[in-house]
């Protein structure tokens, strides 16, 4: 049911037509787009079950969960859209997320406060990476080029100018010509506005 790859959350009425039931069967049980976003971010926190800290120390922890969280907004593009946290959804197997991470950061002296900034750090930088996904997804899907190929005509010309140095002659400091001239430019507005 919950969708994958760049599949958007599909409409009621296309769930009720997969369950077998009517639209108004699947309102008596889920109310409303934000409980269904709920239960199908719910689902996918759920899903394979969180490894043992691991005992070489915290960084290798740390870093699995955000290989976890990255695997996530990957199959489930549309994830990191809905994802807050300044407002995050109360989703019991998603709240299993940060006391893992709290779990490897623990013994290391740090208050709780500090803990679930790491996390919300951490936690925070896989997403906004990823709130891209589904953005990107669709470029490749309308344009048909890949990223890569994308980079390799937009950003390699980029790269050739930036190499050159050329780029920097039009950074310098204004002239004094420039300059005085701005300035009488300048003076003539206010005057003619007057």
């Amino acid at each position: 049911m919950v969708p994958s790859d760049t599949e958007p959350v599909p409409p009621y009425r296309r769930i009720a037509a997969d369950l077998g039931v009517t639209t108004m069967a699947l309102y008596r049980h889920v109310p409303g787009k934000d409980e269904l976003l709920l239960l199908m971010a719910d689902s996918v926190f759920g899903g394979p079950p969180l490894p043992e800290p691991s005992a070489r120390g915290w960084r290798p922890h740390l870093e699995a969960a955000a290989r976890m969280q990255w695997a996530m907004y990957q199959r489930h593009p549309w994830l990191a859209q809905i994802t807050s946290f300044t407002r995050p959804f109360p989703a019991p197997r998603a709240m299993a997320h940060p006391e893992w991470v709290m779990r490897a950061l623990d013994g290391l002296g740090l208050d709780p406060v500090t803990m679930i900034h790491v996390h919300t750090t951490l936690a925070g930088y896989v997403r906004g990476l990823a709130a891209n996904l589904e953005t990107e997804a669709e470029a490749v899907q309308d344009s048909g080029i890949t990223d890569e190929q994308w980079m390799d005509a937009h950003v390699t010309p980029a790269m050739s100018v930036a190499a050159s140095r050329s780029w920097q002659a039009s950074l310098r400091a204004p002239s004094a010509s420039t300059r005085s001239s701005s300035s009488v430019s300048s003076a003539s507005l206010t005057a003619s506005t007057r």
